[in-house]
């Protein structure tokens, strides 16, 4: 199973994922550009593990319409964990949700958001051993919180 890692060219670019296995080929990191940039796809992460999808769709149907919200849920007990993809008709509306999420909080949470490559079947789960995101479960072991997302709880058990 691939893990994700954070890549930028320069400290003045905004840090994007790229899949490990897909950065070590040019042409699948060239051929990930080109579906990113085509994308109506959008990630959002540091959620709420109480979200509903109905808070999602009031953030995000003022940007245009939605085709559909897909929750990141524990493969185990299918509850939310934390993260979603939402998909909208138009690259526009993709491209207007980036720039208001920046900025924007759902049930207190500043949340973060980034143009995605596509919703594929599987990628709604977490990837971790129990279920959850990987970062997560490796903080809640350590004891930690993620530097990222220090609301975050860390007792995921």
């Amino acid at each position: 199973m691939a893990s994700l890692i954070l890549f930028s060219e320069s400290r003045n670019q905004k840090l994007e994922y790229i899949d490990k296995e897909i950065r070590r080929n040019p042409e699948e990191v060239k051929k990930y550009k080109e579906r990113k940039e085509n994308s109506t796809t959008i990630y959002v992460g540091s959620l709420p593990f109480d979200m509903r999808e109905s808070h999602i769709y009031s953030t995000f149907i003022q940007c245009g319409p939605i085709k559909r919200i897909i929750i990141g849920v524990n493969k185990n007990t299918n509850k939310p964990i934390g993260f979603c993809f939402v998909e909208f008709f138009t690259r526009e509306s993709a491209e207007i949700a980036i720039k208001c999420g920046e900025q924007t909080k759902i049930c207190g949470r500043k949340i973060r958001v980034d143009i995605d490559v596509g919703f594929e079947e599987g990628r709604q789960y977490g990837k971790g051993a129990n279920g959850y995101q990987r970062a997560d479960e490796e903080n809640s072991r350590r004891g930690q919180k993620n530097i990222n997302d220090p609301d975050r709880p860390i007792d995921i058990k």
